[in-house]
């Protein structure tokens, strides 16, 4: 399987030997009772904004949940019959990330059902929309919540979590279909958006109806030496290699593009010059979260993680630095500090407005960062915590609300 030579099916096999390189990871970081008793834990865990699967679970059922969760995504990628890419590393990353966070191979399933469903009511190759089905895992907390705070035996919650689960796939594609055509390319989580104002909708009817939704705030701390290793050591082996496949002489092409979507860069520059990306990306992100001085738990481990796999599509080592940038500037006069998780999180996935920095100049890029830390910390209670890309729907709203100003500052400035 892994003695290929289309650049296609080299992908597949890469994301494959990362997948199963987690799961060992997981495995063999703690003794075997210990490890599924966890993933018992993070099964039956609420799985909201923040649940950490570490401090569910444990380092090890973490780890082999993440890789187990990634390894769901490639296969399913890869049996709807999708030629791989950029945008299918980024979409594995992200499952992979944010398995260390409130995804699992139990809720996913559901929302992934949902879509193939969908694509055959209307007449779609599954291919076309694999993508956003898993992407809109993002709401599988749902699930779980359904599951433990429903109303009727657990059967019967299970069967309505499922059948809810199967909705949220069928709908999240029609609303991002329209939310793409808002944000103009600038940015690349549009399913985070487009989720966020589904699942808002759906939690303002359950609150009708008497349900109560609280945030959760269950995050681990003392992991640094072993997830900041595993971090730096994978994105050595992605740079080292890529490298070593093609040398240095693409990389300074990609700092060329945008950004904006669709920046596909395995495309655009090949497959070794992406790795060396997403290897310096990587990095870049690990030792932000150290020198100020942050916890590398699991839900920022989804973050550089996510970032890392973006990096593949849309996001490089300069465009993603002007947002952050704008975060550390603003934090000099706010109420937070820079080493919080959920401050962290804003400076990671703050990456996923970048394009605004990569085609409008990097002052655009720190007003963008300034703006959506200040966002991201009071979207979450809109949708009850239970969309996992909360920051990608804080950038929509980013969006909406700077691209109208940079086009009318242009416009006034071409006149």
């Amino acid at each position: 399987m892994f003695k290929v030579f289309k650049e296609k099916d080299h992908i597949f096999s890469l994301l494959i030997i990362c997948a199963f390189s987690f799961c060992l990871i997981g495995l063999f970081s703690e003794p075997f009772v210990k490890v599924f008793g966890g993933i018992n834990e993070i099964f039956k865990s609420e799985a909201g904004l923040l649940t950490d699967y570490i401090a569910v679970g444990g380092i090890g059922a973490a780890f082999l949940n993440a890789g187990l969760a990634m390894l769901l995504a490639v296969m399913v990628t890869k049996l709807s019959g999708v030629t791989f890419s950029g945008i299918n590393i980024g979409v594995s990353f992200i499952v992979l990330g944010f398995a260390f966070f409130g995804k699992n191979i139990i809720n996913m399933p559901p929302i992934i059902i949902g879509t193939y469903l969908y694509s055959k009511l209307k007449r779609e190759e599954f291919k076309k929309n694999v993508n956003i089905a898993l992407f809109a895992t993002c709401l599988s907390p749902t699930v779980n919540y359904i599951v433990i705070h429903g109303p009727f035996h657990l059967y019967i919650n299970t069967l309505i979590a499922v059948l809810t689960g199967i909705l949220i796939g069928m709908i999240v594609p029609m609303v991002a279909g329209l939310t793409s055509k808002i944000h103009e390319g600038m940015l690349i989580y549009n399913v985070g958006f487009a989720s966020g104002i589904l699942e808002t909708a759906a939690v303002a009817i359950l609150k009708s109806l008497g349900y109560e939704f609280s945030a959760l705030n269950n995050v681990s701390s003392g992991n640094n030496r072993f997830t900041g290793t595993i971090m730096i050591v994978l994105c050595t082996v992605m740079a080292i290699y890529g490298i070593l496949k093609n040398g240095m002489s693409d990389i300074k092409r990609i700092v060329k593009y945008s950004g904006q979507s669709p920046c596909d860069y395995v495309k655009e520059v090949g497959l070794p010059a992406t790795l060396i990306n997403m290897g310096l990306v990587g990095f870049m992100c690990t030792m932000y979260v150290i020198c100020v001085g942050g916890e590398i738990n699991g839900p920022i481990l989804s973050g550089i993680l996510a970032t890392i796999g973006f990096a593949a599509f849309g996001m490089n080592f300069y465009n993603i630095i002007w947002t952050t940038v704008g975060i550390v500037l603003l934090s000099f006069v706010s109420v937070w500090k820079l080493n919080e998780t959920g401050i962290l999180l804003a400076a990671l996935f703050s990456s996923c407005i970048s394009p605004i920095a990569g085609k409008y100049g990097p002052l655009w890029g720190i007003i963008a960062g300034m703006l959506h830390v200040s966002i991201v910390r009071n979207t979450a209670f809109e949708f009850g915590w239970l969309n996992l890309y909360n920051n990608g729907y804080a950038a929509g709203i980013v969006c909406l609300v700077i691209l109208p100003v940079i086009n009318f500052y242009n416009s006034i400035r071409k006149h």
